[in-house]
């Protein structure tokens, strides 16, 4: 997996002895102690706050990516849909607020996309 400290950029290989394709599963065995994960921050915000999980290795980053709303048609961007969009944008940025205030997250690792 691709990280990065400043300008360096590292590749970690990682051996396992569990594979699964449910990130969930993979979030579920981290709170039960079973091992580490690259995973989005989004996915795990509510355990890094509860204290169930911490990060490791905050200094190495992993680049920011964007996140998507796909639909199989423009046509298909109704009212519900856009309510869905600003209700997932506004919850998504309380997360983000509630972990950098509580000093899990720098501002600059997760810039304000608004």
């Amino acid at each position: 997996e691709g990280k990065e400290k400043g300008k360096e950029k590292f590749k970690v290989k990682v051996k396992s002895n569990r594979a699964v394709n449910d990130g969930d599963i993979v979030r579920r065995w981290c709170v039960d102690g079973v091992g580490i994960a690259k995973k989005s921050v989004i996915d795990i915000a509510e355990d890094l706050l509860a204290g169930r999980l911490q990060r490791v290795m905050p200094a190495y980053h992993v680049p920011l990516t964007e996140m998507w709303l796909v639909l199989p048609s423009r046509q298909l961007i109704t009212p519900a849909i856009r309510l869905i969009r600003d209700e997932l944008k506004m919850k998504i940025n309380t997360l983000r607020k509630a972990l950098i205030s509580k000093g899990i997250l720098d501002e600059s690792e997760w810039p304000n996309a608004d």
